[in-house]
């Protein structure tokens, strides 16, 4: 396999300098560097590097990600359906389910901490008017519709799958959508808007992986979930998030 720097000047990666329109073919005792590297991997989402199958330049971005991080282990029947397997991870890691809570219409209302209350670092929440512009005053939440809540890891993990739970249905409709690496993937866990209110007290949405999925740590986003509810104006409705991994 190769990969081709589409950009117009010489830049590195993983030590390597290519020029530009120029192919560095990956020799496999190095492989691992880089489908674990955040700049190949940034690099391939925005087109800076294309891939290459030692066939033909592979530009849609989530296709070559696949293909260099070798994703289709799952074994195959004859007639090439997916036979199902259990998840499993690297030796040594563990299971983990990792909890963020938080409020729709409140700025500063996740909860994602230790055991000993240190402040994990991994949610954000932001706030947006109906005209898009985002809010920063607590005295504006109540012109909240969209309220947007991100997740980020500082640490590699297999992802699962995950569930979000209510203690009890929104007043009014509340609209979900999920998107993993936002605005780089821009892949779609959770789309066509999935209204929280048909959701009975106590009920969750589940979205299960079937199986795991490595993501490494990364500052450009690779492995950030975002979570967008569309809700009434100031709608104050509490859930909480489970993600569902393994980690060393």
């Amino acid at each position: 396999m190769k990969v081709k720097n589409t950009k117009e000047t010489a830049d590195t990666w993983v030590g390597m300098m290519i020029e530009p329109n120029a192919y560095y073919t990956i020799d496999p005792i190095e492989l691992s560097r880089w489908q674990t590297d955040s700049k190949v991997l940034t690099d391939l989402g925005s087109g800076d590097l294309v891939f290459n199958d030692d066939i033909q330049d592979i530009l849609d971005p989530g296709t070559a990600i696949n293909l260099l991080l070798q994703k289709d282990p799952t074994p195959r029947d004859s007639t090439g359906r997916p036979i199902t397997r259990r998840a499993i991870t690297n030796d040594g890691w563990h299971y983990q389910l990792h909890c963020l809570e938080f409020q729709t219409s409140k700025l500063g209302s996740i909860y994602n901490k230790d055991e000993n209350g240190n402040d994990l670092g991994f949610g954000s929440v932001k706030l947006f008017k109906e005209d898009g512009s985002e809010i920063t005053l607590e005295a504006e939440e109540n012109q909240a519709v969209t309220t947007q809540v991100d997740w980020m890891t500082n640490h590699e993990m297999d992802i699962i799958g995950g569930q979000l739970y209510q203690a009890a249905p929104p007043v009014g409709d509340c609209r979900l959508w999920i998107i993993a690496a936002p605005g780089i993937l821009n892949l779609k866990f959770g789309q066509g808007g999935i209204n929280l209110k048909h959701a009975p007290a106590g009920g969750a949405v589940n979205a299960d992986g079937r199986a795991s999925k490595y993501l490494p740590p990364s500052p450009a986003g690779i492995n950030k979930f975002r979570l967008i509810f569309k809700h009434p104006a100031g709608l104050q409705h509490s859930a909480m998030m489970l993600f569902e991994l393994f980690k060393p």
